[in-house]
């Protein structure tokens, strides 16, 4: 598992969550969008922190699948953790 900073966490903006069909959707605030350096067709990965209910999103830059044929994502930060070194550009 990997533990992220809470106490760098800071408050951006407040979305209402909406329902499109059978599945539920919030907009990104700019802010985040402009950080994350987001565009259109990028992945993201969600963080849930069972202790304390919190959700992070960061921008997914590797997707890996297993041998059972399931796939997940990774950030950079999780990168860095797992491998020690920076992720390369594109890495999928």
């Amino acid at each position: 598992m990997i533990t992220l900073p809470h106490e760098k966490l800071i408050p951006i903006d407040v979305r209402k969550v909406s329902q499109k069909g059978g599945s539920l959707s919030l907009t990104i605030p700019i802010e985040i969008v402009k950080k994350l350096d987001l565009k259109p067709d990028d992945k993201v990965v969600f963080f849930f922190d069972e202790e304390t209910k919190q959700i992070i999103i960061d921008k997914a830059v590797a997707t890996f699948i297993t041998p059972s044929g399931l796939s997940f994502s990774l950030s950079k930060e999780q990168i860095r953790k797992l491998f020690g070194k920076e992720p390369k550009n594109g890495t999928s």
